[in-house]
């Protein structure tokens, strides 16, 4: 469906600990996808954020990249935030690299 997409996040980061933070959003994306630039803003899900409990917690994002010329290379720039307890924003910065990008290129 153009314009909405489905994100499944797994962010390892070992000074926080050894279980990585899983994430699922629903997201919109209003650019073309065939733009330069990248832009969405999502709702779901996301995992340790709930002090002393194995639940998921509500979370908003929003996503700036731009995809380059570079072997498709984009970086970006995520932002984030819980929607429960007294979380603050969270940053993600980043250089993201399509899987495999030649098999779901349509002629």
């Amino acid at each position: 469906i153009p314009h909405l997409a489905l994100s499944l996040d797994a962010n390892w980061l070992p000074s926080v600990g050894a279980t990585p933070v899983l994430s699922f959003l629903g997201q919109i994306d209003p650019l073309s996808r065939e733009s330069e630039f990248y832009v969405s803003v999502g709702a779901g899900l996301i995992t340790n954020h709930i002090i002393y409990a194995d639940k998921f917690a509500g979370w908003a994002q929003a996503v700036v990249a731009y995809r380059t010329h570079i072997h498709e290379l984009a970086p970006f720039v995520q932002v984030g935030h819980a929607l429960t307890g007294v979380h603050q924003f969270e940053f993600l910065f980043g250089l993201a690299h399509p899987l495999a990008p030649y098999l779901f290129h349509v002629p």
